[in-house]
C-alpha cells in the first residue's frame, strides 16, 4: 500500500479520535451544568441529526464539482480553527451556544468531508489496493472506536472541557495537513 493510502488511513483514525474526544467532552460538560444541562443536551444532538439531514444530500454533488483534496482541507481547517477558538471562552452560558454553532458547522463540514474521503480513495489508491484499503482502514477504524471512549473518559478526567477542545482542534490541524500532503489531481485543482 503506497504512503498516500497510509495517510488517507491516519487521517480517519485521527479524525475518529478528536470526534468521539468532541462529542464525549462536549456531552458530558452540557450534562453537567445543572437542571437546564439535560434540555440543553438534547438541542446540541438535535443540531447536528437536523443540519446533516438538511446538508448530506449535497456533500456527494459538491465533492464531485469541487477538488476532494481542498474540501478536505478546507473542512478540517474551519474545524479546527473553531475549536481552537471555542476553547478559550470561559462563559458558561456563551460555551453552550458556541458549542451548538460549532455542532452546527461540523455537521456541515462532515457532510462534505465525508463524500470527499470516500471519493479521494481513488485517487490516491491504486485500483488493485481499494480493498486492502478498505479493510485497513475498517479495522483501524473499529480498534479507534472501541478505543476511544476510554482515553476520551481518561482526558476528561485528567483535563477540562477546554482542553478537550484544544485536542480536538490539533486532531483537526494534524488530519489537515496530511491531507495537505497528498497529490494534487490535475484536472480538480
Amino acid at each position: 500500500m503506497n504512503r498516500h493510502a497510509i495517510q488517507l488511513i491516519s487521517r480517519g483514525a485521527i479524525n475518529k479520535i478528536g470526534n468521539m474526544l468532541y462529542d464525549y467532552g462536549n456531552s458530558v460538560w452540557l450534562a453537567s451544568i445543572g437542571t437546564i444541562g439535560q434540555t440543553v443536551l438534547g438541542i446540541y444532538q438535535i443540531s447536528e441529526l437536523v443540519t446533516s439531514i438538511l446538508v448530506n444530500p449535497f456533500g456527494g454533488v459538491i465533492s464531485d464539482r469541487f477538488s476532494r483534496r481542498k474540501i478536505l482541507m478546507t473542512t478540517d481547517l474551519i474545524c479546527g480553527v473553531l475549536c481552537l477558538a471555542i476553547s478559550f471562552i470561559r462563559d458558561d452560558n456563551l460555551m453552550i451556544a458556541a458549542l451548538i454553532f460549532a455542532n452546527i458547522v461540523q455537521a456541515i463540514a462532515f457532510a462534505f468531508s465525508r463524500t470527499a474521503n470516500k471519493a479521494i480513495i481513488t485517487e490516491v489508491v491504486e485500483k488493485d489496493e481499494i480493498v486492502t484499503y478498505n479493510a485497513r482502514l475498517e479495522l483501524v477504524l473499529q480498534v479507534v472506536g472501541v478505543s476511544s471512549p476510554i482515553l476520551s473518559f481518561i482526558v476528561l478526567q485528567f483535563a477540562s472541557l477546554h482542553m478537550t477542545l484544544v485536542l480536538d482542534a490539533i486532531s483537526f490541524f494534524i488530519a489537515f495537513t496530511l491531507v495537505a500532503f497528498l497529490p494534487k489531481k490535475e484536472t480538480q485543482e
